[in-house]
């Protein structure tokens, strides 16, 4: 009689130290779980990330082409017109451009040598030309370059 309460109560102990050990693996492999679990959400939002930066790219580069079509498109509904109209209608940014940097440089050299004004004001308004006129070429040259 007293082994077989001793079989049953070892039965019972070696049943709950089982289910103990079943816990305590379930409890790391829950914890591993969550790791891979937190890891694939964090992989997933650096994915969504950079796929709405890619479609954010993409969309931009379609605006610019789009804004260089209109521009093109734009320049060549002139119509029916002379071939001198034409020419002089191509010409206007390369004399424009010659025009802007002799005039910049013509009041530069005046500046330089005029005693009328003092040095401060002399060299602001040499930068203020310079400035104008660079950013007057680059908008006009760089406005018309090919989209890559």
């Amino acid at each position: 009689m007293v082994e077989l309460l001793t079989s049953i109560f070892a039965g019972g102990a070696t049943g709950i130290f089982g289910s103990f050990i079943n816990r305590i693996f379930g409890f790391f492999e829950k914890r591993e779980e969550r790791k891979f679990v937190l890891q694939k959400y964090k992989l997933d939002a650096e994915a969504r990330t950079q796929e709405h930066e890619y479609h954010m790219e993409e969309a931009r580069l379609e605006a610019n082409s789009k804004a260089l079509q209109a521009s093109y498109a734009h320049d060549s509904s002139i119509g029916v017109a002379s071939t001198w109209v034409i020419n002089i209608l191509r010409l206007v940014r390369p004399l424009l451009t010659v025009f802007l940097i002799i005039l910049s440089a013509s009041v530069i050299f005046h500046l330089s040598t005029s005693d009328q004004l003092n040095s401060a004001q002399a060299n602001y308004i040499i930068q203020s030309i310079l400035y104008l006129t660079t950013t007057a070429i680059t908008w006009w040259f760089g406005d018309r370059s090919r989209v890559k």
